[in-house]
């Protein structure tokens, strides 16, 4: 059903079938440099571009509409842009717009390389060219007396102390003391080319620590996952070293020898050397002298903790 939308305007389609409309915000900052790229004559600010391609697109039509296996549906758009054919691929999802693709721009044939409206809309004071149009009309109104003069009696048409003349000189100052700027097409290119310079510039930038600013993110995400695992490995070993641990009960009676003890401590691995360790029993002077009793041994501790927990009683 929605192949019935190609040819058809824009907005009358989006009217139509209940679709959102597509705003300046559409546009990435990807999309925009892609048009200034292709078209010089486009404002030097991101957000001027936007609002006046969103105004063009308004205007376009629907050349081809296809539906993805997810439901998203890619509109295929073209528009003029001043004297420029331009096509962009939307996709719709969930009541959301955004740009697919990369846009494309084909100059008019025939089309004039620049436009005084172009230019017009790059300046924050568009007076410039007001003040050159008045004195453009200046000039050409004092050639056409001298020339309407001579012809009549052959005499100069005009005398500098004719009072009722302006001459362009003096027409550029009354701009001037009006508080208007006037400059020469020379001057006016010169600025231009500060402005798009300054513009590049300020756009790479951003560009730039943007990037920067994503691959210290990404840094710092991947700290944390290896942190995060190791975290997670230390309390895996700690839980394993928990399981192993060996826990030996032993009984002692009365009459019973100590070396059965060391014999059962050296069975379950609690102690390496018998012979040895008899001998620094008989050295604490407990050889004879543990008491009756229940004691719990561990297989962590050390010859010293076993002998203090023979002590203990």
């Amino acid at each position: 059903m929605l192949k019935s939308l190609c040819g058809k305007p824009l907005r009358r389609a989006l009217n139509e079938f209940g679709f959102p409309t597509l705003r300046e915000t559409v546009f990435t900052e990807q999309d925009i440099h892609a048009f200034h790229r292709h078209m010089p004559e486009l404002p030097a600010s991101y957000t001027l571009t936007a609002k006046l391609l969103a105004h063009s697109l308004d205007g376009g039509k629907i050349v081809d509409v296809n539906t993805l296996r997810d439901g998203t549906t890619v509109w295929t758009v073209s528009f003029k842009c001043w004297h420029y054919v331009c096509q962009c691929d939307f996709a719709h999802r969930h009541g959301t717009w955004k740009t697919t693709g990369t846009p494309r721009m084909q100059r008019l044939q025939g089309a004039l390389k620049w436009m005084p409206s172009a230019w017009y809309a790059r300046f924050k004071h568009p007076f410039i060219f007001d003040a050159a149009a008045i004195a453009l009309l200046v000039v050409v109104s004092f050639a056409l007396g001298s020339v309407w003069a001579r012809d009549a009696g052959g005499t100069p048409a005009v005398k500098a102390a004719d009072p009722d003349v302006v001459l362009p000189e003096e027409a550029v100052k009354v701009v001037e003391d009006e508080g208007y700027l006037v400059m020469t097409p020379k001057e006016r290119d010169h600025l231009i080319q500060q402005a798009q310079a300054t513009a590049y510039a300020q756009a790479e930038q951003e560009m730039t620590a943007k990037v920067e600013e994503t691959r210290k993110q990404a840094d710092q995400n991947i700290a944390a996952k290896v942190e995060e695992k190791q975290t997670e490995e230390g309390e895996e070993e700690d839980r394993d070293n928990h399981q192993t641990e060996k826990v030996l009960v032993y009984s002692m009676r009365e009459g019973m020898p100590i070396q059965d003890l060391v014999k059962a401590l050296h069975k379950h691995d609690f102690i390496d050397d018998t012979q040895a360790f008899l001998k620094r029993l008989e050295q604490e002077d407990l050889e004879t002298k543990v008491k009756i009793g229940d004691y719990e041994f561990t297989s962590d501790m050390s010859e010293d903790a076993i002998i203090q927990t023979l002590k203990s009683k």
